[in-house]
């Protein structure tokens, strides 16, 4: 009886350390190759240039000082390459400054406007610029090593 008591239990190990233990790989993935791409929405909006949305962030800070518009720049790039349709599979963070849905939520909620699509990228700009002016860097340091000089 006790012998097979200790077999069920070693079973039961091994089958949790199977089940619970990370698989390892010697591929390296870099922080934007974790991404997925969006559903398509057929929004008129979809892929824009990478130029674009550059310049939708500099339209968007235009009154803020040179190193913050810089800053959200790179924050752009590092989140997303810029990519309005980009999707975090483990967090579901999507657009452009990788917003995660509870967050989403709580910037449509602040501005009143709840009719915002978290994948257009003037719609994600104009919150992560809302959210950059009273967080700071604070919601993007996931990123911080690619952005931060």
């Amino acid at each position: 009886m006790i012998f097979w008591t200790i077999i069920i239990l070693i079973a039961l190990w091994t089958l949790f350390l199977w089940i619970f233990t990370p698989q390892t790989t010697d591929d390296t993935v870099t922080y934007q190759e974790q991404f997925i791409t969006a559903p398509s929405t057929g929004l008129s909006f979809k892929e824009l240039s990478k130029e674009s949305i550059k310049s939708i962030i500099l339209s968007k800070t235009k009154e803020f000082y040179k190193e913050d518009q810089v800053r959200l720049v790179k924050i752009a790039y590092c989140e997303s390459g810029f990519r309005e349709d980009a999707i975090n599979p483990i967090s579901q963070a999507s657009g452009v400054f990788q917003f995660l849905p509870s967050t989403w939520q709580y910037m449509k909620k602040l501005t009143g406007q709840f009719g915002w699509e978290v994948f257009n990228p003037v719609h994600n700009v104009e919150a992560a610029v809302i959210l950059y002016s009273r967080s700071g860097v604070s919601p993007w340091l996931a990123s911080k090593d690619c952005w931060q000089p």
